[in-house]
């Protein structure tokens, strides 16, 4: 079965210091919670650089002996800019790249039955091959571990991924597990309703497509989302999607064979005094006064892709979103081009 577990309190926080990797003084720290901004700013007039510095975060957390057979992972959805992390003084995984969310296996890592030292060092610094940085940038970059952080408990034979299309009234999905194993799965319209549903032989990667007699597509106006559950073994997700057909024409946009005036604003994901760090319902009431109050259709996630929680509330009440990789009028080389194509491969895994 799985689990996800949420720690998001109880961290601790300083300027980094190279022995903070293997030792925990409390006294140097203070008690945090995540999403966290690492610098508290003035409303205005300030140096754009004081957010280019270097952090540590410091988390405990307790895993029972008894789960030693699962997979356990951590994951954030969101770190700037770069981020070391270190579990028990040993190093586990570098991101870089601060609008993208990654995954760690930790269990190599683990004291079972025992409190776990987690350690984040978390770097601020523009680097010239980190989109969107290089060149000039009309926007602060911040720092801080600014979205959720949770720990995953998988079983050994799993759901690894899952990538849904949709094309007119067909349903294609890709899964990907981690051993070969039968897949079973229903398709679950907008009231609820199990429409489709089957069962695919042992494999480690299975295909589903599906024709539906009658579609409620996704608009504007009226924002259907369908559901794909997949399982294997104990282990389960659910995957959210619409129906929707899109074209550009040379007379403008359509949607569903509809034509559509585009009405949209460009949305920045910073806020006052604490820069990139609100939760969930800060999130969501964007798109909501994007919406409901300012009469939009559309929005442009300038300059990076945005949380999670947005974009789900886009989905849910019909607010068509164009998002971008990370970046502001700067195409560097070599390695920038691979981080850049790097980050438009983990944009919400």
């Amino acid at each position: 079965m799985r689990q996800i577990r949420h720690i998001n309190d109880g961290w601790f926080f300083k300027p980094f210091e190279l022995k903070d990797i293997e030792a925990f003084d409390p006294s140097l720290y203070v008690p945090v919670s995540i999403p966290h901004e690492g610098i508290k700013l003035p409303y205005h007039y300030f140096d754009e650089k004081i957010t280019q510095q270097k952090f540590t975060y410091y988390k405990e957390f307790f895993i029972e002996s008894d789960l030693e057979n699962q997979i356990i992972s951590i994951r954030f959805e969101g770190v700037a800019h770069q981020a070391n992390v270190y579990l028990n003084g040993r190093f586990i995984t570098k991101h870089v790249g601060g609008y993208t969310p990654f995954e760690a296996i930790l269990n190599d890592y683990i004291n079972f039955g025992k409190q776990n030292q987690l350690c984040v060092v978390v770097d601020g610094n523009e680097d010239k091959d980190t989109p969107p940085f290089g060149g000039v940038v009309d926007y602060l970059g911040y720092v801080g571990i600014y979205r959720e952080v949770a720990l995953i408990l998988k079983d050994e034979i799993h759901i690894k991924d899952v990538y849904v299309r949709t094309q007119n009234k067909k349903i294609m999905a890709t899964i990907q597990l981690s051993h070969e194993a039968i897949l079973s799965y229903q398709l679950i319209d907008p009231k609820g309703q199990c429409v489709k549903s089957g069962q695919l032989p042992k494999a480690t990667t299975h295909e589903i497509e599906e024709i539906l007699e009658q579609v409620d597509f996704w608009d504007i106006d009226q924002p259907h989302l369908y559901r794909l559950k997949t399982k294997v073994e104990s282990d389960e997700v659910s995957t959210r999607f619409g129906f929707r057909d899109i074209e550009f024409k040379p007379d403008g946009f359509y949607l569903n064979g509809r034509l559509l005036k585009l009405r949209g604003l460009n949305r920045d994901q910073s806020y006052p005094y604490v820069g990139y760090a609100m939760p969930k319902r800060m999130q969501q009431q964007d798109a909501n006064i994007l919406k409901y109050e300012l009469g939009l259709n559309i929005v442009r996630s300038s300059h990076y892709p945005p949380s999670k929680h947005f974009i789900e509330r886009c989905d849910e009440i019909g607010l068509l979103l164009f998002e971008e990789l990370p970046g502001w009028q700067h195409i560097g080389q070599g390695a920038f081009i691979d981080n850049a194509l790097k980050e438009i491969g983990r944009a919400h895994v």
